[in-house]
């Protein structure tokens, strides 16, 4: 009966069914008898209400009792029929041991195939094929591998017979399930394997239409965005959105109300696409995570889907510890609470690799929790990563077991309390077994990632010169991968901590070397940051690099090279602080050259998106795979970015044709020694100051005319706190909220900042036989009126002539022109120490 209520009709069956075998005996009638309980095995394995267990189980019963009459040297059709069969209610049966269930499934449709051939039973032996190929492909025990292969040779077969022209819906069928067992085949390219699977997904589909076969339509999208989601090669934004539209797709069809579990499946693995997605707003892609696993979790209880709720519960802990917006802590206690929730259902001897990789995932919270206890903190984290390493081990899981060593050192290295030396000797021991795993040919990020983290450890060390040793080492080889135009951000960490170790040891020539390694690095992030606000961090989090390179040129009496380093950071946001609308009158922006602009920020964009895409799949450790995908990613994007950087420089080149200026603004080079001199050629007896203001000094820097060599004149204990900070407080803040007392107490503090800038000494060590000067202030200087600083014999606020330096005050020619910035270089930007707006 094709219409009406399906469990209702099938009840019907029964019950005739049943009542005929209270007349037909195995006795009297043995085939009707049989065929009946055939029929009667049928109908219980198709009743879609009531237990279905119970209901599999009555239908074995009664396919077994049909094969004590239907043999297969008398009825070989009926007995290979019901052969098959009992193999599907085996198949599908719930309970029990799954791949006990499973080998008697597949004897079934074995014994079957000794009679259905395909000359003479095509597609009955076509449709056993297909079934027992589903059957190698859910079997959880054996040899996986193995087991896929034969499920793929028996698709493969079925295929022979199903073709889309005669036997459209079994062929969609058989494609999907072939499909199935090439995403899961864990040997073999397993881009070529995903390839396969997807083609297979898509011929599925040519069939399959959600208007004619909704919900096959639907489960093989689900698959197909799977597939997606899991491809290791080519651009990974762009597999990962072919995934979430798979997956919205499927959606349209399986509702809450009516397909509730395939529902909450696809609602995780959407969720699991937009938690890897790694371009966009990072923030908003974990939002839209979270509110998939959340509404997963309306369907996927603890009670009645414990390891489905488990899995999404520790997708949504990783969701929340990645969100990099909100409050930190906050986002973290969720976490922690999500991946708790999750082991309470997996346990070590049932689930024993979920179980690991959510003990693995505790850790990395409790690790980078923000408040209580810090050592409390990283006590439970090294609880939860020894813990993921009593099932995780070298020889059965290297890739995690090596992921969890690292992070068991990091913990270690960041243990505040207890012995220093003997937590970081249990790092190094971590970093190094860590290193027997990743290597720079199979694992080039992690294994750069380690040898980092691991000169860190030697670095800190207490004692000894061989660890520091070790520890340069240690930057070296990873500097070997973390190139700074493919990995900006990781290669300013790492020449940061090599150079901070030459410059605590008084290697001024190695420290300003590595220095300025960080300080390319960091122009590089700034430049492929996507927001103003990453970029201001990026300042900010490396703004003592540029202070520690400029001292230890200082220090090694390079002059030269620490001048242009000061006005290498002065320029470090020229970029972002000119609006190229200001460069026209009324912002009013010619249309080609918008253009160019446009197409400028675009290839920006790109770039630092293909930048991101390498660093996203931290959280993806399947052992298959991953060192393919990270080498094969390395080598694209390096080449991506190389064809984007080829691209920016023809649109620069035909930028310049119409505006040079605009166009050399949009790629600034840093100023050259070579860049000032030109400033002075036409102005006999001029100079130039360029001040900087470190934390513990500040330096003035002079280049007079005919020299090409600046000289030094440093104030000592004149640094940011003492001399920075002091004119805030006592010039920049009265000015703002009363400027009476900031007009009284001018004279004072006009007098206290020449002595602190020790200006006397100055004038007759640096200036003698100057008429002019080109001054370069920095961060609060720019605000005071230098041509009004009291010197010996001079008067602080005698009237001032234009053109005409005041009588005693060399400064005093700085009025001249109004500003005195003859130099095209920004004033000092204080990127994460804003002073007030000058008066």
């Amino acid at each position: 009966m094709p219409t009406g209520d399906r469990a209702a009709n099938l009840q019907l069956a029964i019950a005739c069914y049943e009542a005929a075998l209270t007349v037909w005996k195995p006795d009297t009638a043995p085939l009707d008898w049989a065929a009946t309980q055939n029929n009667l095995g049928s109908a219980y394995s198709n009743l879609p209400t009531g237990d279905r267990a119970a209901n599999l189980q009555q239908a074995i019963d009664c396919y077994k009792a049909t094969l004590t009459v239907w043999k297969q040297d008398t009825a070989p059709l009926y007995w290979a029929i019901t052969q098959n069969n009992l193999g599907n209610a085996y198949s599908d049966l719930p309970t029990g041991d799954r791949a006990a269930n499973l080998q008697q499934a597949i004897a079934c449709y074995e014994a079957a195939l000794t009679v259905w051939k395909p000359d003479t039973a095509p597609l009955d032996w076509a449709m056993t094929q297909n079934n027992l190929g589903s059957a190698y492909l859910y079997l959880p025990t054996g040899d996986r591998a193995a087991n896929l292969q034969l499920a793929i040779a028996c698709y493969e077969a079925a295929l022979t017979v199903r073709k889309r022209d005669t036997a459209p819906l079994q062929w969609a069928m058989t494609q999907n399930n072939l499909g199935n067992a090439y995403k899961n085949l864990p040997t073999g390219d397993r881009t070529a394997n995903l390839q396969l699977a997807i083609n297979c997904y898509k011929a599925a589909l040519t069939v399959w239409k959600p208007d004619t076969a909704p919900l096959d339509w639907a489960m093989t999208q689900n698959n197909l965005g799977l597939a997606y989601s899991d491809l290791p090669t080519g651009d990974r934004t762009a597999n990962l959105q072919l995934a979430i539209n798979c997956y919205k797709a499927a959606l349209t069809v399986w509702k809450q109300d009516t397909a509730p579990l395939q529902w909450a499946a696809t609602q995780n693995n959407l969720g699991n696409a937009y938690l890897y997605l790694p371009t966009g707003d990072r923030a908003a892609n974990l939002q839209l995570a979270i509110a998939c696993y959340e509404a997963a979790l309306t369907v996927r209880k603890p009670d009645t889907a414990p390891l489905d709720w488990a899995m999404t519960q520790n997708n949504l802990g990783s969701a929340y510890s990645d969100l990099p917006t909100g409050d930190r802590a906050a986002n973290l206690q969720l976490a922690i609470a999500c991946y708790e929730a999750a082991l309470t259902v997996w346990k070590p001897d049932t689930a024993p690799l979920d179980w690991a990789m959510t003990q693995n995932n505790l850790g990395l919270a409790y690790s980078d929790l923000p408040t209580g206890d810090r050592t409390a903190n990283l006590q439970l984290a090294i609880n939860c990563y020894k813990a993921a390493l009593t099932v995780w081990k070298p020889d059965t899981a290297p890739l995690d077991w090596a992921m969890t060593q690292n992070n068991l050192g990091l913990a270690y290295s960041d243990l505040p309390t207890g012995d220093r030396a003997a937590n970081l000797q249990q790092a190094i021991d971590c970093y190094e077994a860590a290193l027997t795993v990743w290597k720079q040919d199979t694992a080039p990020l992690q294994w750069a990632a380690t040898q980092n983290n691991l000169g860190s450890a030697y670095s800190d060390l207490p004692t000894g010169a061989a660890n520091l040793q070790l520890a340069i080492a240690c930057y070296e080889a990873a500097l070997t991968v973390w190139k700074q135009e493919l990995f900006p951000l990781e290669c300013l960490q790492t020449a940061r901590n090599w150079a901070n170790l030459e410059f605590n040891q008084g290697h001024w020539q190695e420290a300003l070397q590595q220095y300025q390694v960080a300080i390319e690095a960091i122009e590089q992030s700034r430049r492929g940051a996507l927001s103003e606000e990453r970029r201001q961090q990026i300042v900010k989090e490396s703004i003592y690099i540029y202070e520690n390179a400029i001292q230890a040129a200082i220090n090694l009496k390079d002059i030269p090279t620490a001048l242009e380093i000061v006005e290498r950071v002065r320029a470090k946001r020229l970029v972002d602080l000119l609006a190229t609308a200001d460069l026209y009158q009324n912002g009013d922006i010619p249309e080609p050259v918008r253009q160019y602009l446009q197409k400028l920020n675009d290839l920006d964009d790109q770039i630092a998106q293909k930048r991101g895409e390498l660093g996203n799949d931290s959280r993806e450790t399947k052992p298959d795979g991953m060192k393919t995908r990270q080498l094969r990613a390395a080598t694209e994007v390096s080449e991506d970015i190389a064809q984007l950087e080829q691209q920016k420089a023809v649109i620069l080149d035909q930028l310049s044709n119409l505006d040079e200026v605009v166009a050399k603004l949009r790629q600034v080079q840093p100023p050259k020694l070579a860049d000032f001199i030109p400033l002075l050629q036409d102005s006999p007896g001029a100079a130039i100051l360029s001040f900087y203001t470190t934390d513990d000094d500040t330096h003035i820097f002079i280049l007079r005319h005919g020299e090409t060599v600046p000289t030094c004149f440093t104030c000592q204990g004149q640094g940011y706190k003492t001399l920075q900070l002091w004119l805030r407080e006592t010039w920049a803040t009265p000015y703002i909220s009363n400027k009476t007392q900031w007009v009284a107490q001018m004279p004072a503090t006009l007098a206290e900042l020449s002595r602190r800038l020790e200006i006397d000494r100055l004038i007759a060590e640096q200036l003698q036989g100057l008429n002019e000067l080109i001054l370069i202030p920095h961060l609060f200087l720019h605000q005071i009126p230098f041509a009004a600083l009291p010197v010996s014999g001079g008067s602080p606020l005698a009237p001032l002539k234009r053109g005409e330096p005041e009588s005693g005050s060399p400064l005093a020619p700085l009025q001249k022109g109004g500003t005195g910035l003859k130099s095209p270089f920004l004033r000092g930007i204080m990127g994460d120490r804003t002073p007030a707006d000058p008066p």
